[in-house]
């Protein structure tokens, strides 16, 4: 200790005199237990003859230290570009040039936070591998916990030739959460449920106060949380980092990944209880009234998907929460997650032999999702089991089943059948919940479809308008129901002979769901494709055009080239071209539909049926006439038997076929 202190005490003389040059200190890892030899030092860090250069994990420490805030640099995340070059650098010493690749290297770089020492272990955990297949371990390190999990553990080799190892990441944060847990341990806490959600966007306001007798708590745990002291600890340990209200909270990936490694079986589990049990009581049931706050929990709610609960106490919420965060991606327009959610609840229900009424209601989320992409066959199949379920049940299950299926079967031109259902559940919804009630609204919104594709148009006119009306009254205007039936009042109007009535409804439709869901949301492309059509009837080709085929291709980029709504945007544009005279490429298009509502509905469904009409029209343009004449006659018999003789559509064909006939028997003469 003597000797400690005069070595010590030769070396603050010696830089301190000024007569021996300029000279640069680095102090690494400064600690609080390392603070009062800086202090008895404080001339030496003001001298004007050097730098001290500090590094600590610790803000309180720097900022003492520096005195002057202005003098303390926090070290953010890098840059992308410049995260890409370290590791580029760091790998091409060895020749390794396998890493090349813009696309995986980016990817990588982020998932380790952007943090130099994850990059720079990852580097030496790469090039210790001698892994000359850079891209495809990236891949694997950004999928595989298990290699997360190594890349924590490895401890590198000394740079300069010694031999020795260096700490692994895991070693070095595990003191820091020591620290952490020695200064406040319910810090500690929040950092152990923190790792569970998603490592961006976490809301302070998530992070509750759990009870103290909450029989789910163990022992081992602080069991409650002063919030706001906790995450000043947290920051101050650089464990964590805040937005600048400090509600809104990120971690490292791997810091997380650390977390869980540093704590006993026990003391995860329970984190993993508050976690999902949190997250399923916050999740909005009403998800278009809460529509910001399900758009702030989402990303948590599908980390939480990402690991099935072993206790089956558990699984119910998890499930429970999965499904409403199902719903939600559903209304975005997400059908891939939703449809993975809600895959997840049919089969943890289906594990849990739970009767619950959300086993069947789940199951029809799946058919709804399906529905959405258009894969009528299977949404059909589902629905009419969830309504066998159902088929003697006289609770509101019963009428939302034979609803949904009601649904299904006027989308695959099957009226008929729809009416027979669809009919007496409205009756039976408005007696028993009211005119203005969402599900009484709902039906009415459905049976006015019905009364629309059978080309009852006024009577789907007066329907829309009360419910319309019946929406406005109950959610407002900016409500997503209000809009869409706002949307298809338009439609109404148009094919009523009411353009400009119809403009005014579907462009307000169309600012109001652009503003609210964004550009490309399905619910935004549907109002796209309805003003559309309405500009061709009103002669506005140019604008008409230019808005379909901005439809066209969000549509085919979000739904895909063979959605049900894709092939519509297709159909419509190839009227407007063949309107403007551009008849070679509108035949080509409406081909094209033919084709695919041939292979996907089957060659009578009413799509199909239009598409041939359609064609024919075009082809009459090309001059192509005994082709268009045989397939207009052809359309009108198959529209007669499908859609019934007195139909718009029917009559349409008839009338037109006859018109060529007429002309060619003129012809002939």
């Amino acid at each position: 200790r003597h000797r400690t202190d005069s070595l010590s005490k030769l070396a603050y003389e010696w830089l301190s005199d000024e007569r021996n040059g300029r000279w640069l200190i680095i102090l690494d890892g400064v600690t609080d237990d390392s603070f009062s030899f800086l202090q008895d030092k404080t001339s030496l860090l003001q001298s004007q003859n050097g730098t001290v250069l500090i590094t600590t994990r610790y803000k309180t420490v720097g900022h003492r230290l520096a005195g002057n805030r202005n003098d303390v640099i926090e070290m953010e995340p890098m840059a992308v570009f410049d995260a890409v070059a370290l590791l580029g650098r760091k790998l091409g010493r060895s020749g390794n040039n396998s890493w090349r690749g813009p696309r995986s290297t980016s990817d990588l770089v982020k998932s380790l936070g952007l943090s130099p020492l994850a990059i720079c272990r990852a580097s030496a955990y790469i090039e210790a591998r001698n892994d000359q297949t850079g891209p495809g371990y990236f891949k694997q390190l950004l999928s595989s916990e298990q290699e997360r999990t190594k890349l924590l553990e490895f401890e590198p080799s000394s740079s300069n030739g010694s031999g020795k190892r260096q700490d692994s990441i895991l070693t070095i944060w595990q003191s820091s959460f020591r620290a952490v847990r020695a200064e406040r341990s319910s810090a500690a806490d929040l950092l152990a449920l923190m790792s569970f959600f998603d490592r961006r966007g976490i809301p302070k306001w998530l992070l509750n106060i759990p009870r103290r007798n909450d029989p789910s708590l163990h022992k081992g745990t602080s069991g409650i949380f002063d919030i706001d002291s906790d995450i000043e600890t947290l920051l101050n340990h650089c464990l964590i980092s805040s937005n600048g209200t400090k509600d809104i909270l990120s971690m490292h990936g791997l810091m997380q990944l650390a977390v869980k490694r540093s704590t006993n079986h026990t003391t995860r589990h329970t984190y993993e209880y508050l976690f999902v049990k949190r997250l399923q009581e916050a999740f909005p049931r009403d998800v278009y009234s809460n529509w910001t706050t399900c758009e702030e929990l989402l990303a948590h709610a599908q980390v939480a998907a990402s690991r099935q609960p072993t206790s089956n106490y558990l699984l119910g919420y998890w499930a429970s929460l999965l499904y409403h965060a199902a719903r939600f991606a559903r209304a975005q327009g997400n059908y891939e997650v939703a449809m993975k959610l809600a895959d997840q609840v049919v089969k943890a229900r289906s594990h849990l032999h739970s009767e619950s009424i959300e086993s069947p209601v789940a199951s029809s989320l799946t058919a709804l999702i399906h529905m959405d992409q258009g894969s009528y066959d299977m949404a059909e199949k589902i629905f009419t089991q969830v309504a066998d379920v159902y088929r003697d049940d006289d609770s509101y299950a019963r009428l939302t089943s034979m609803h949904n299926l009601a649904c299904i079967y006027k989308l695959r031109g099957l009226w008929k059948e729809a009416e027979e259902i669809l009919g007496p559940v409205t009756i039976d919804r408005r007696a028993n919940c009211g005119e203005d009630h969402p599900w009484s609204l709902s039906s009415l919104a459905n049976l006015a479809s019905l009364r629309r594709a059978q080309g009852r148009y006024h009577e789907a006119h007066i329907v829309l308008l009360r419910v319309f009306e019946g929406y406005t009254r109950r959610f407002g205007l900016d409500h997503p129901r209000t809009l869409a039936s706002m949307n298809d009042l338009g439609s109404i109007c148009r094919l009523l002979g009411m353009p400009d009535e119809a403009e005014r409804y579907q462009k307000q439709a169309y600012e109001s769901r652009r503003m609210i869901f964004g550009a490309d949301h399905p619910d935004t492309l549907a109002s796209m494709n309805s003003l559309a059509s309405t500009y061709r009837v009103q002669g506005r080709l140019d604008e008409a055009e230019a808005l379909q085929e901005q439809t066209l291709e969000a549509r085919k980029k979000i739904l895909g080239p063979n959605h049900p709504s894709t092939l519509a945007s297709m159909n419509n544009l190839a009227l407007i071209l063949n309107d403007q005279g551009k008849h070679g490429v509108a035949s080509k298009l409406q081909s094209q539909v033919l084709d695919a509502c041939k292979e996907k509905f089957g060659p009578e469904h009413p799509h199909t049926l239009t598409s041939m009409n359609n064609l024919a029209l075009i082809w009459r343009n090309q001059a192509r006439y005994a082709l268009t004449k045989w397939t207009m006659e052809n359309c009108a018999e198959a529209r007669r038997r499908v859609l019934g003789p007195d139909h718009p559509y029917t009559l349409a064909s008839a009338r037109i076929a006859e018109s060529w006939a007429s002309e060619k028997e003129k012809m002939a003469r």
